[in-house]
């Protein structure tokens, strides 16, 4: 399946509406957006555009961090609750919560697996 047959959507807040949001409510236990507790999963979840980019998101990515990303009062259009930042192979870029909102987590890692997939 290409990409151009899934759902991409048009911002972060539209991804969160329309898929997160809805499976969070459908399983309230789960910790991450594949159910599981742990053991890495690279399989995709879903994609949303920002930054002129396409950014796939993975499914052990932990509720707790793109909630926290969510509910972010932004200011202006410049307060953002992402920073962009080199994964550790540096072989592509990847989405991160700012240093300030990493301290509001219940975790000292914030679980969040967003990866560049496509600049537009």
């Amino acid at each position: 399946m290409n990409v151009n047959q899934l759902n991409v959507n048009q911002d972060f807040i539209q991804f969160m509406k329309n898929q997160v949001i809805p499976a969070k409510n459908a399983h309230p236990s789960h910790i991450r957006l594949d159910g599981q507790e742990s053991i890495g999963n690279g399989a995709l979840f879903g994609y949303f555009n920002r930054y002129g980019c396409r950014w796939r998101v993975n499914k052990d990515t932990h509720y707790e961090t793109l909630m926290l990303a969510h509910d972010t009062p932004i200011k202006d259009e410049n307060d953002d609750p992402f920073v962009v930042k080199p994964t550790r192979q540096r072989t592509n870029l990847s989405l991160k919560l700012r240093e300030d909102l990493k301290e509001r987590l219940d975790n000292s890692d914030e679980y969040l697996y967003i990866y560049l997939e496509d600049k537009s």
